[in-house]
């Protein structure tokens, strides 16, 4: 499937395709040296293809060099942080750690082939805008509902999410609790293995300050994905190691 997905799409005069990643469709229409881009979100999963252009979407269209005229579609993830929430809060005892596993919207990019101009980029789902923090030194965050999970089941991958492998590790002087955590996925690769998409292996070191996780991005895919080849690189390349705030602690929760 991800072959047929993330590819180069033809400027064939009077072609019209649709593109579907789980819940999104979009449809590119081509005339002359324009391009006409509209997106829709459906209920997923369905069985049900639908292929249909209403007349209600609304169209962006680009005027593009002769030349350049193909467009490669790819996927991508967020330049926003993502707050996830794992199903009951997570408590993880003084020198213990874990391996933990969730999943993350991708978006998906638009570009010409040969200029590599970026068109537009698509959100595959559509997410809240949340609070991350105190009102000091916060930060605005997408929220999603994807659960954090302790083992891989058949059900965990879905063409429009990626998997992310997280090694938590308590290096604190007491028991880690939290409610919830926080990824800056702009900082992380995408893999392809057998079909499904992952990033990077994400190690988080908790050392008792505040909220603050020391994070490293592994710049290679987990061992669950031994083999994957490299298919997205990271948005912004930052140093190996950060230490940023990641954990919203049960102590900071107020009723």
């Amino acid at each position: 499937m991800i072959d047929s997905l993330w590819r180069t799409y033809s400027s064939e005069q009077g072609i019209a395709q649709t593109i579907e990643c789980g819940p999104l469709q979009v449809f590119l229409q081509w005339s002359a040296n324009e391009i006409w881009v509209a997106s829709r979100y459906r209920a997923w999963p369905t069985s049900q293809v639908d292929e249909s252009v209403s007349a209600e979407l609304s169209w962006s269209r680009w005027a593009l060099n002769e030349n350049d005229t193909d467009i490669d579609v790819s996927p991508a993830l967020p330049s926003t942080p993502v707050l996830f929430k794992p199903d009951d809060p997570y408590r993880i005892v003084l020198g213990a750690s874990t391996r933990i596993y969730t999943r993350i919207p991708l978006w998906l990019q638009i570009r010409t082939t040969k200029g590599k101009i970026l068109l537009t980029e698509i959100p595959t789902v559509t997410m809240s805008n949340t609070w991350f923090g105190s009102t000091v030194d916060g930060e605005r965050c997408l929220s999603h509902n994807s659960s954090v999970r302790r083992f891989l089941t058949d059900d965990f991958f879905l063409p429009h999410l990626a998997s992310c492998t997280l090694e938590v590790k308590n290096s604190s002087p007491s028991e880690l609790r939290f409610e919830k955590i926080c990824l800056r996925t702009e900082n992380m690769a995408l893999y392809d293995h057998d079909g499904n998409l992952w990033t990077d292996i994400t190690t988080i070191m908790y050392k008792g300050v505040g909220g603050d996780g020391e994070i490293e991005t592994g710049g290679k895919p987990p061992i669950e994905a031994n083999g994957a080849t490299l298919i997205s690189r990271p948005r912004v390349h930052k140093s190996s190691n950060i230490a940023v705030r990641t954990f919203e602690l049960l102590r900071d929760i107020r009723n």
